[in-house]
This record gives C-alpha cells, structure tokens and sequence, in this order.
C-alpha cells in the first residue's frame, strides 16, 4: 500500500490549483451594479437581472446567456440602440473566453492527474490480479471517503485502462477533455484510435461529434471514399450533428465528480 500517499499527495496538489481558480471568479466578483465600468451595460443587466448579486454574477460567468434576441429587446425597452447591445455582446464574449480557459484548465489537470493514478496502480498492480483486486478496493474506499463518487473502483480501473491505452504522456492531446478520451479507449485498433484522436482535434469534434463518427465508421467510410470526395464525407458531420451549446463547468458530469460538487438544476 505504498502507493496509497503518493496517489492521495497528486490529488490534493490538483484540488488545491483548482479551488485557486474558483477562488479567484468569486472574490473578484462585484456585489452591485453601481461600479461597472460602463453605465449603458450596468442597465441592461438590470433591467434583464434586477434581483443580480455576486453570486449571480458567478453563476452567469458559468453558465452563459444564449438568447441575444431577448438582451436585444431588453435595450429597445431601456431606449437603448443596437450599437448599447453590442457593448453588451464584446463583454459576453470576454466572459465566454475567460469561462473557456477556466474550463480548459480544470480539464487538463483531471486528464493529467487520472494519467498519473492510473501509472500508479498499474505500477503497483503489474501482473498480480488477486492483489490489485484488494487494492482497489482499499484506494476507493479511502479515495471516495475523501474526494467523493469519482473515485469508486470501476473509476479506477478506467484510469488505469488510460494509462495502459495511452503508456506515453507526451503523446496525450490538451484539446480533448477526459469524455473524450472515455470514448478513444473503446477503440481496440492503435491506428484507429489515433486517426480519432487526431482528426477530433483537428476538426474540433464535440464528444458527441466523435461518438456518431466512431459508430458511424467514419475511418473505413473516409478510406473508402476517392479523394476528391473525401472532404463532403469530413463536413457532413456538422449537418448530421451540429454542435449546441458547450457544456461548461458545473454542467460536466466528470468534471463535478472531480471537484467533488453536486450538481444543481439552477446553475
């Protein structure tokens, strides 16, 4: 069990780095409208979000507004014009940017800090099944004590499976989130599985966008397809199945598992 500190050391490092993050969103976060650099854009969230706090200003940083049509109409009836509402759409997008990054980076620590338990247990594991049962069991127990449901055994052995999948960290993609990689690991072919990866980041896939892809054969169909023919084949998955709206933080079923955060219907 001497793995056991070194596997718990890693997680608190990452849990650390992250409540930084989320730390910084709410001690910066205004407690009233009065001291927003623009007045124009100051109305518009009232006049849209009379009942806006703090903590309201966290959860619309984290979830986003997508209905422009209403802002819009909500400046026609403060006697704001077009131009006011765009200043509305440059500080939306400086948001939507900033919740990206924040995003990205929550991302990239759990895929890396899954690797790394993964290296471990399959290091401690090797060839000795019996054992590895007990450990597992004994890590979930005590990982799931103190960092919650993401942790059980079957989430174990997933992690040592991406280890096992993917021996060489340098060769893991920053651009794909652990949903991802969920999905490359079903893939037995090495050459397959490396024309996924890299063609979802290539072209940006969703993770639903690589799901229909793999299930749809899209590396024999491609391969089948004459040259000429082969980029109506590569853009048809944006009629078939175009992306929605991203899935940010407190939406990510993994990612809340990772944070250890219930997820709330009103986020």
């Amino acid at each position: 069990m001497r793995e056991m500190p070194t596997v718990v050391g890693g997680l608190c490092a990452v849990c650390i780095l992250i409540a930084f993050v989320v730390g910084i969103l709410y001690n910066n976060e205004d407690s009233n409208c009065d001291n927003t650099v623009d007045t124009i854009a100051c109305k518009l969230v009232k006049s849209n979000f009379p009942d806006m706090s703090g903590k309201l200003h966290l959860k619309l940083f984290i979830n986003g507004v997508s209905n422009m049509e209403h802002l819009n109409d909500g400046a026609k009836q403060e006697g704001l014009t077009a131009a006011d509402a765009t200043i509305y759409e440059g500080i939306r997008d400086t948001l939507a940017q900033a919740r990206a990054k924040v995003y990205s980076a929550i991302n990239s620590a759990m895929v890396e800090a899954y690797w790394d338990i993964g290296q471990q247990i399959e290091n401690a594991v090797g060839d000795r099944a019996e054992y590895g049962k007990g450990l597992l069991r004994y890590l979930a127990a005590q990982l799931t004590s103190e960092f919650g449901k993401g942790f059980d055994e079957s989430s174990l052995r997933r992690m040592r499976q991406f280890y096992k999948t993917f021996p060489n960290r340098a060769t893991l993609w920053h651009e794909l989130s652990w949903s991802h990689y969920r999905l490359l690991m079903k893939i037995e072919d090495e050459s397959r599985r490396e024309f996924y990866a890299r063609e979802c980041v290539e072209a940006a896939w969703s993770v639903r966008q690589l799901k229909r892809q793999i299930n749809s054969f899209f590396y024999e169909r491609l391969l089948a397809t004459q040259k000429s023919g082969r980029e109506r084949v590569k853009n048809e998955i944006q009629t078939l199945e175009p992306k929605t709206e991203p899935d940010y933080i407190l939406k990510d079923p993994y990612i809340l598992e990772f944070l250890d955060l219930k997820e709330k219907r009103d986020y």
